[in-house]
């Protein structure tokens, strides 16, 4: 039961690497120019509103994507632990939830809220889904993790959709810039 357990959590990380590349993608490239502005702000539907839009999912961005990078080796350096492995996941759950918050503080240029609003709902199901595999890791639950890491990998997969119509949105090719060939590794990771 444990050898499955620690081998779905093994491949886990690919799971979040397409995801990884989508929020990247939009802190990079996402939302316009690289200019600095004022972090909580991005209202309207100008090149600047979109500048500081940036700006801030940048800022929202950083700790989610150490703390991913932190998850991934910790799981990976944890092989055969359920415990440590269950620790990194629900750490990286909360991570995962406070990026969600720091978007969801955010006001998005003109006409992306519904994008934004459907990236942070689909951040937090991944959130409640990480928390469920951390949960069947500690009670050592092959079935359950198995269910969770099919969640996760929808997840994975609206999240990058979400990430591509918020790129659209505010009018920048967020959606094609490190995406391409990423769901080739989140499908290939079922179990």
């Amino acid at each position: 039961m444990i050898a499955g357990l620690v081998h779905c959590m093994r491949r886990r990380p690919q799971l979040f690497g397409a995801v990884a590349l989508c929020v990247l993608a939009l802190a990079a490239a996402g939302c316009g120019s690289s200019s600095s502005s004022s972090s909580n702000s991005g209202a309207g539907s100008g090149s600047g509103a979109n500048s500081a839009y940036q700006t801030s999912v940048e800022g929202a961005a950083r700790p989610w994507v150490a703390a991913f990078q932190a998850f991934q080796a910790a799981v990976q350096g944890a092989a055969g632990d359920a415990s440590a492995q269950a620790s990194a996941t629900s750490t990286f759950s909360t991570a995962n939830t406070a990026f969600a918050d720091a978007l969801a503080a955010l006001t998005p240029p003109s006409g992306a809220k519904p994008q934004q609003d459907a990236l942070v709902a689909d951040l937090r199901a991944l959130s409640s889904d990480l928390d469920g595999l951390a949960a069947a890791a500690k009670s050592n639950d092959q079935a359950a993790a198995q269910a969770a890491q099919s969640k996760i990998q929808t997840d994975a997969q609206k999240i990058q959709t979400d990430v591509q119509s918020l790129g659209q949105a505010v009018g920048s090719p967020a959606g094609a810039t490190g995406t391409s060939g990423s769901s080739t590794d989140t499908s290939a990771s079922t179990t």
